[in-house]
């Protein structure tokens, strides 16, 4: 998956393979200050890579389903963009099994 094809390169956010190697928008990054790093710093979860150059996070199905507790645990520590975006990987990463799963980050 490092080589993966962006569904729409226009738009800032993180992306994740469909299942037929297109990366499909999870998550829009909005204005608030916040990247997918975020979930490793904050909570410690997945393990920063990089593909194709850019920022990765690889989470298995534990640690999506603990994403999903810590988020709505932590909901009002965290600026809610965050929270957003850890909610949407695990809307979109919990039908697809165990995983791992490569979030990728891209920015124009």
């Amino acid at each position: 998956m490092s080589e993966l094809a962006m569904a729409d390169e226009s738009t800032n956010g993180v992306y994740c393979d469909d299942g037929s190697g297109t990366g499909r928008l999870v998550h829009e990054y909005a204005e608030e200050d916040y990247d997918l790093a975020d979930i490793h710093r904050c909570f410690g979860l997945g393990r920063l890579e990089t593909a194709g150059g850019r920022r990765a996070l690889s989470l298995d199905g534990k640690e999506i389903r603990r994403l999903k507790a810590m988020a709505d645990a932590e909901s009002f520590d965290h600026p809610e963009d965050f929270i957003l975006m850890c909610l949407d990987i695990f809307r979109f990463a919990s039908p697809l099994g165990p995983g791992p799963h490569r979030f990728i980050e891209h920015l124009r």
